[in-house]
């Protein structure tokens, strides 16, 4: 079985990254699911917590918050490019990672 889980990012000491990534690899560790973390605003920095070499994490590099630095046109321009690169990378993940 696939399981794939999809959020922001897992940079922040937080509850909700936590839960992730003991799911994640309890139920890669003892069931031996193939379980994927897909972060799209993860970029340079470390995962805060131990994640275990069965699950695969894959970080799309879509920084959503840098789309504030532009006037409010151009703004509006990345977005639009930054939510179809989205949308275009679930589309394509789903296929690669589907399993047959």
């Amino acid at each position: 079985m696939t399981i794939i889980y999809l959020y922001r990012s897992l940079a922040a000491f937080g509850g909700v990254e936590r839960i992730f990534i003991d799911k994640a690899n309890y139920l890669a560790e003892h069931y031996g699911y193939h379980v994927y973390i897909i972060t799209w605003e993860q970029g340079g920095h470390s995962i805060v917590y131990p994640l275990s070499p069965k699950v695969t994490h894959v970080d799309w590099g879509i920084l959503f918050y840098r789309q504030y630095q532009y006037g409010l046109f151009k703004r509006m321009f990345m977005q639009w490019k930054m939510e179809k690169e989205f949308f275009k990378n679930s589309v394509t993940s789903y296929i690669q990672l589907k399993p047959t």
